[in-house]
């Protein structure tokens, strides 16, 4: 509820605190992240240095556990973050490297966390050798 409001600063995504401004060539990022720290003043909040990054869309970005990029052909892609898959790979490998669990008890354990990983990444892109599980 703090950050509602803050949509309107400028054209941007927003999760609970997790947020993405979109601009456009000519608009100025010093000028917008000023505007949204006086917002966040205001609130008795501040803005990450760790977690803020300005980049260009065709450079990519991380927001909620996707990568998103525009290509060269001007087109979006998604894909799973390199961050969220290495969080899958290790909770898969604790499974699978534990001696003490019997191979059912294993695909048990695996099947909730690998079916939700997958439907939570439905709509990204997942060709490639990385996401073939």
């Amino acid at each position: 509820m703090a950050l509602n409001g803050i949509e309107d600063i400028h054209p941007s995504v927003r999760y609970a605190e997790d947020m993405v401004f979109f601009l456009k060539p000519k608009d100025n990022a010093e000028k917008i992240l000023e505007k949204i720290q006086q917002f966040l003043d205001k609130r008795g909040m501040n803005i990450s240095a760790e977690k803020t990054n300005i980049t260009q869309a065709t450079a990519g970005f991380d927001f909620l556990g996707w990568h998103f990029k525009v290509q060269e052909n001007g087109k979006p892609r998604s894909t799973p973050s390199e961050e969220n898959y290495e969080k899958l790979r290790k909770k898969v490998k604790a499974i699978v490297n534990n001696s003490v669990l019997a191979t059912a008890t294993k695909a048990k354990k695996l099947s909730p966390i690998i079916k939700g990983w997958r439907n939570y990444h439905r709509y990204c892109k997942m060709d490639g050798s990385r996401f073939s599980l």
